[in-house]
C-alpha cells in the first residue's frame, strides 16, 4: 500500500501553500485586472446592443407603416384602373352599338 512519511508530508503542504501565495502575489492582479476590464468591454457591448436594437425596432415599425401605406395606394390605384377599365369598355361598348346600328 502507499505509505507517506511525515516529512514528505510537510515539504508537500509547504510547497503547495509556497505556491498559493506566489501566485496570489504575482498571478491574482493581472488577472483581475483582465476580468475587470472584459466584464467593462461586456457591459459596454451589452448596452450599445440595446440602443441598437431600439434602433432597429424603430425602423422596421416605420418599414412596416411604408408597406400599409404602399399596399393602400396599391390598392387604391388598382380599384381606380378597375374603374377607368370598366368605364372605357362601356363606352366602347356603346360607341360599338351606336355605329354597329347606322353602319348596316
Amino acid at each position: 500500500m502507499l505509505e507517506h512519511e511525515t516529512g514528505f508530508i510537510f515539504w508537500e503542504l509547504f510547497t503547495f501553500a509556497l505556491l498559493v501565495l506566489l501566485l496570489r502575489k504575482l498571478a491574482w492582479p493581472p488577472l483581475m485586472v483582465a476580468l475587470a476590464k472584459r466584464e467593462r468591454e461586456i457591459s459596454s457591448s451589452l448596452e450599445k446592443a440595446l440602443a441598437n436594437l431600439g434602433k432597429a425596432e424603430e425602423t422596421l415599425r416605420l418599414e412596416r407603416a411604408t408597406v400599409a401605406d404602399r399596399r393602400s395606394d396599391y390598392r387604391c390605384n388598382t380599384e381606380k384602373c378597375g374603374a377607368d377599365i370598366r368605364r372605357v369598355e362601356a363606352d366602347s361598348s356603346s360607341t360599338r352599338g351606336e355605329a354597329g346600328g347606322s353602319s348596316y
